[in-house]
């Protein structure tokens, strides 16, 4: 490219770049404020510029102004370029360059121009190579401006500056220099399979919302010409879309009057330039000479009277011109009006074959229009004529096959499918192979994209594959390999995807074709990512990176960049990465004009945003998705826009907004017939139920819709997910047993569908609902079993799952930090070597909760500090709100207030930035805490409780309001305020009996029992407590039954000072600890029959269950036990007489509680020590 030459200074210099400036304005006015910026304007100027106008447009004319004002000659034209290329407008650059070298190096330019006139030396390499330069130096494109475009032309096209821009591509390039006639017009595409819901993970919701897909894909060409079939075809008039071009449609917004352009679309007619009637044309930047000159003969040749008086040749012309229009100039509305005046013409004649052409060619560009309805009458038309009068078969063929490309593209899959077969037969009774193979593929892509039935679109691609070898068409076999990996893709059978990608990936090396090498790396990169091999898939997409930029090929790149971007985000956990990338997508899809890719792009930034916990940016990414497919009255893409944008309104807490947005969602989808978009509504209201609402039981009737959905569509994958949801929501209700039912409808599905993977997964989550059942044998044999299996499968993301609910188990159910942590430390190891910060993150959080309940409180918060490093590190906010909010409890505990009090005064700050509602009421309800236990000031401790329990019904969290009814109970009850606490207890269980929760109905009844039980009100006490216990009879909740024995007992002993029935409720309470193995109820039993027999005056007796307590808290090394243990031996020592031992136990006790920090202990021991 030839280099641009300094302008001169003063007012020719501001007149040059304000005139190269005007001729950019269109392409940068979007990105003005990214220019501004690099052009060094500061904040306060930009929003000045943006203040007083009214349009992008007007902006950045001002911007340029202000710029020429302020710099004078120190704004030249090499200070723009430098600032457009900093602002991802290279592009840009390169046009302005080409439009300088044009009009500027005249001396290059005129003697390529004379050499050029001097006439072909053909088959030379001198004349080969002149032209390799001129077209890589810009030489070329030079020429044909100066020759091209006129003064006319440009007062035509409203004073603004025309060029000519040449782009050659290497391989092709390459392949016409050594003699190839041909070239394969192939287009690349990796069909982007981004489920709305990926694999049930084993903690959280998925993060992966419903998108849009790529759109650039494997391609053929056009079926029409035939090539060494056993059967010679008939060649049909009839245009056709071929695979590419029906994929673009499929995948592109759809905007009914917006002219979309198509490639060649093969009519077998000659082509030319713009304009709908018979003067001189008006001609477009970058159209060739020969077809511009054509177009003019043709309008001229239609101007003559003898034309004029014959409608066949009339008829002729109109197809020819209407033809130019919609294959080279792609001005469809121009094409479209020469399409009518020839079914006219055939009308006049009454010529049925003609008037069956005319139909075929107003279809087909219609359906590039979006005119669906008008598409496919047209094509109907064409086919009837054809069936009726003129019986050619071919024609017929490919009839029914327009007919059914465009009753797909309307969502009319039934009957499209019914006319591709219908095609498919008159192929095979004819012996066309080519309409066969092109036929199969279309059938495949009909049940892949549109009927989500890869099994049986694996059936048509295998047919296609076996004609393309017989007939020796190497791009079709090569088509054929990309179309089976997609489908083993969309079974999620990676391995055989695999091979099918490398297939592919071979013959595109074989034939040297680098575009759709391209292709195959990404494809290839791709399948290795879900493998979870992302050092080979890294490598793969550098691969095809390199070669997009080698060979120019900026969609490769473009989709390189999409997919670079899915990886950091779904596999490494990394949204922050994940943005660059999804930035990078971003301005490539602007600079090619490229609207799907770039509502895609917004799509995939809102998501990455969401990860990170930035809602409120997130929500601007999804909401500019949604006004770009509003504007292109794109329907689906309008249902996923609004499903997002609801999600995340309800990630913010609001939501109103989000129902607002999941009912235009469904209300829109119901409409067009979108049962995977309602299916999608219904998962995410179900999930807002769950999870923002807390009403499980709610969630429950949106999760049995999306379940009818999936098995209506045969989706086997989402019916799965559905299963998993409904465990999870009858999990929450405490219906453990009804959970167990739905996963292990899973796990059957997953063993019948042979997908190890899935199994892994739901032995897993079995395991995990038995754990919640206290059936730790069955919870060790699933665990056990997924363990194994992801070990023999290699399997390392479902091997640190199952390490890390092994952790769970232990800490939670077992009681037993120490042993969790060895787990989560396995857990640590494996996302480390696997580089998932996300599931590191977790395992440090993890790690630092274990260790805060062994009492190890200064090694818990070096792990929270760890946590919250990282997630700073990452730029998550949500995850910072909650290390914040950790580090700051930790403090709290270690008595450092100070510490806990600037923590948590950042965790509400942040929240409060970023409007993490819910993150603002977890920090005023530990806030609470550490006034209500390490203040002792409950009631400053209500005032934050009150915070948060408003913060709760704002947000409609019943889980937290509940929480919140809880603790301001407590607080009134340490106020002696028992009146008030029984009121605040009533509405936990009035809430807790509306939204039908067993489980925290029974904690609710315990806690009211011990209400009345403290005032004194034993009936009423006792009544409630055997409510508890029958309802955790009736649910098989033993953690339940446990605690009611507890408070049983609390009561006989401490009330009713009845020591002896208080021992019989503790020893029912120890057997239930047993047999769960839940070693801390099992300690809190041994500590409260020691008391118990210490209240009898069988200090023996007592002692024993003391050492017992002090023994297993050793075990599990909770120092806070052992401190407790301590104190509790030191007493029965004091009351048998032993004074010596009692010190020495007392001093035991106050080495750990200086030793973890904890003051409030060494207070009481002091007092005990004082006492001897």
């Amino acid at each position: 490219m030839a280099a641009a030459r300094s302008l001169n200074n003063g007012d020719s210099n501001i007149k040059a770049v304000r005139e190269h400036f005007y001729s950019i304005k269109e392409k940068v006015s979007s990105d003005w404020k990214n220019l501004a910026f690099h052009l060094g304007f500061e904040q306060a100027d930009i929003d000045n510029i943006n203040g007083r106008n009214q349009d992008d447009k007007s902006r950045c004319m001002d911007l340029l102004e202000e710029w020429l004002k302020h710099n004078g000659e120190r704004a030249t034209i090499e200070v723009l370029m430098e600032a457009l290329s900093k602002a991802n407008l290279q592009s840009v650059v390169d046009g302005l360059k080409m439009k300088i070298s044009g009009t500027d190096e005249q001396q290059p330019t005129k003697a390529k121009k004379r050499k050029r006139d001097e006439g072909p030396t053909e088959g030379t390499n001198e004349n080969r190579e002149d032209l390799e330069l001129a077209c890589r130096d810009g030489s070329l494109s030079a020429i044909l401006t100066e020759e091209y475009i006129s003064q006319e032309l440009v007062e035509i096209c409203g004073g603004m500056p025309l060029y000519v821009h040449v782009e050659v591509d290497e391989a092709d390039f390459q392949r016409g220099a050594d003699g190839q006639s041909q070239s394969m017009s192939t287009v690349d595409q990796t069909a982007a399979l981004t489920a709305e819901i990926q694999q049930m993970e084993l903690q959280d919701h998925p993060t992966t919302k419903p998108s849009p897909e790529p759109t650039d894909s494997d391609d053929q060409q056009t079926t029409e010409a035939p090539d060494d079939t056993d059967v010679p075809p008939e060649i049909s008039e009839l245009a056709s879309l071929d695979i590419r071009e029906l994929e673009q449609l499929m995948g592109q917004p759809r905007k009914r009057t917006f002219s979309i352009g198509s490639k060649s679309l093969d009519s077998g007619y000659k082509s030319g330039t713009p304009r709908s009637g018979p003067s001189r044309p008006d001609s477009l930047t970058g159209v060739p000479a020969e077809t511009q000159g054509e177009l003019e003969t043709l309008l001229a040749e239609l101007n003559t009277t003898a034309v004029m008086e014959d409608k066949a040749q009339q008829f002729d012309l109109y197809c020819q011109i209407g033809d130019l229009y919609r294959t080279k100039l792609h001005n469809l509305q121009s094409a479209l009006q020469y399409y009518q005046n020839m079914l006219e013409c055939s009308q006049a004649l009454s010529e049925d074959t003609k008037q069956a052409k005319a139909y075929s060619r107003l279809g087909l560009t219609c359906d590039i229009l979006g005119l669906q309805q008008e598409a496919f009458r047209n094509h109907e038309r064409a086919l009837a004529i054809y069936r009726v009068e003129t019986k050619n078969e071919t024609d017929i063929c490919v009839a029914y096959k327009n007919l059914a490309s465009s009753l797909a593209l309307s969502g009319q899959v039934s009957d499209a499918k019914t006319n591709y077969e219908s095609a498919l037969a008159v192929a095979m009774e004819t012996g066309n192979k080519t309409e066969q193979m092109d036929i199969y593929c279309k059938l495949g892509d009909l049940h892949r994209e549109q009927l989500h039935e890869p099994k049986l679109s694996h059936e048509y691609y295998t047919r296609m594959l076996e004609i393309a070898r017989d007939m020796g068409k190497k791009e079709d076999e090569r088509l054929a390999y990309n179309r089976l990996g997609l489908a083993h893709y969309e079974m999620r059978e990676y391995e055989t995807a695999l091979e099918w990608h490398q297939k592919a990936l071979n013959m595109s090396q074989d034939d040297g074709d680098k575009k759709t090498q391209i292709t195959a790396h990404r494809n290839v990169g791709n399948t290795y990512r879900l493998l979870g091999k992302l050092d080979q898939a890294t490598s793969h997409f550098n691969t095809a990176l390199q070669m997009a930029q080698q060979t120019g090929n900026q969609h490769g790149q473009m989709n390189v960049y999409f997919w670079m971007g899915e990886m950091h985000r779904e596999q490494l956990h990394s949204p922050h990465t994940a943005i660059q990338y999804y930035e990078q997508y971003l301005a490539l899809a602007r600079q090619l004009m490229d609207r799907h890719e770039e509502g895609l792009a917004y799509n995939k930034l809102g998501l990455a945003h969401d990860e990170m916990g930035e809602y409120e940016t997130a929500l601007e990414w999804h909401q500019k998705y949604l006004k770009m497919s509003q504007d292109d009255e794109d329907k689906k893409e309008q249902i996923t826009a609004h499903t997002n944008v609801g999600d995340t309104s309800r990630l913010l807490g609001k939501v109103d907004q989000a129902t607002s947005h999941f009912n235009t969602a469904l209300q829109m989808a119901q409409q067009t017939g979108d049962q995977h978009g309602q299916m999608m509504v219904y998962f995410w209201m179900g999930e807002m139920h769950r999870e923002q609402l807390h009403s499980p039981h709610t969630a429950i009737q949106y999760y049995e819709q999306y379940l009818a959905l999936a098995r209506q569509l045969m989706d086997r994958h989402r019916e799965g997910v559905a299963y998993n949801r409904l465990g999870e929501a009858h999990c929450e209700m405490g219906e453990y047993e009804t959970a167990l039912e739905w996963r292990q409808k899973y796990l059957k599905m997953s063993q019948d569908d042979e997908d190890k993977k899935k199994q892994i997964t739901a032995h897993t989550n079995v395991g995990n609902t038995y754990r919640l059942l206290g059936k730790l044998d069955q919870v060790t044999s699933h665990f056990n079993t997924a363990l194994q299996m992801a070990q023999q499968t290699g399997d390392q993301h479902g091997q640190m799952n199952v390490y890390f609910w092994m952790g769970e188990m232990h800490r939670e159910q077992l009681h037993s930090p120490r042993t969790a942590i060895q787990y989560y430390e396995q857990c640590l190891a494996l996302a480390k070597q696997l580089m998932d910060r996300h599931e590191e993150r977790v395992a440090y959080n993890k790690l630092g909760l274990a260790h805060y309940e062994m009492g190890e409180y200064e090694t818990a918060l070096e792990w929270y500090q760890k946590h919250l490093k990282m997630s700073q590190d990452y730029g998550n906010k949500k995850e910072q709100i909650t290390a914040h909010i950790n580090v700051g409890n930790t403090y709290r505990t270690l008595g450092k207030l100070d510490q806990a009090t600037s923590h948590f005064s950042t965790a509400l700050q942040m929240a409060q930035q970023t409007g993490d509602q819910h993150g603002q009421m977890k920090v005023y309800c530990r806030m609470g805490e550490m006034h209500r236990e390490q203040l002792h000031s409950p009631r400053t401790a209500i005032q934050y409780y009150e915070q948060h329990l408003a913060l709760a019904r704002q947000l409609m969290d019943r889980h937290e309001e509940r929480v919140a009814y809880n603790r301001l109970g407590l607080a009134h009850y340490e106020m002696r305020e028992y009146e008030p606490a029984l009121e605040w207890g009533q509405k936990d269980l009035k809430m807790s009996q509306d939204d039908g929760d067993k489980k925290t109905q029974i904690k609710a009844h315990i806690n009211l029992g011990n209400a009345y039980r403290l005032l004194g009100k034993l009936d009423q006490a006792t009544s409630h407590f055997n409510t508890a216990l029958q309802m955790a009879q009736q649910t098989g909740d033993q953690h339940g039954q446990m605690n009611v024995y507890f408070s049983m007992g609390e009561m006989h002993r401490e009330q009713l000072h009845s020591p002896h029935t208080a021992i019989q409720y503790y020893e029912q309470h120890l057997a239930l600890a047993r047999q769960l193995m839940d070693r801390h109820e099992e300690r809190l039993a041994y500590n409260r029959l020691g008391q118990a027999h210490c209240d009898m005056g069988e200090y023996e007796t007592a002692l024993e269950w003391h050492q017992k307590h002090l023994k297993l808290s050793q075990e599990s090394g909770d120092k806070t036990a052992q401190t407790i243990a301590y104190q509790c031996i030191g007493d029965s020592y004091k009351a048998l007489g032993k004074l010596d031992l009692a010190r020495s136990h007392y001093q035991s006790a106050m080495t750990i509680a200086i030793g973890t920090g904890n003051k409030q202990e060494q207070e009481v021991i002091t007092k005990c020590l004082a006492e001897l």
